[in-house]
């Protein structure tokens, strides 16, 4: 896969991200960032334009070098603060804990569902 292709992957994604998980609306990019970034922490507002710039340099200049692993890196960050992926930070007895506890909740409504 060429760099153009995998730049092209990677804002798809974000996109699919931005529309189904913050119900991001506009037909590109840059409008779905637009009507989000009150949802999202400032660092990533940055670098979702920063990444929008570099697609559309890619785009729409034919003489422009993108840093693919840069651009690659950059992206991959920005997916996991988007979906919020902060378990590593939990450690993993908290994040059993919080299924325990899911579980638990889940038992307690399905059984007074049935009364």
């Amino acid at each position: 896969m060429n760099s153009y292709e995998a730049v092209i992957r990677k804002t798809l994604e974000i996109e699919r991200i931005l529309s189904t998980r913050y119900n991001a609306c506009g037909q590109t990019f840059g409008e779905k960032i637009h009507t989000v970034r009150s949802k999202l922490p400032p660092q990533t507002v940055s670098n979702l334009y920063s990444l929008l710039d570099q697609r559309n340099s890619l785009i729409h200049h034919p003489d422009y070098k993108i840093d693919n692993r840069r651009f690659q890196s950059l992206a991959s960050k920005t997916i996991r603060d988007l979906q919020g992926k902060k378990e590593r930070r939990l450690g993993k007895k908290a994040v059993i804990g919080v299924g325990i506890a899911a579980t638990a909740a889940g038992f307690m409504v399905n059984k007074l569902l049935k009364r």
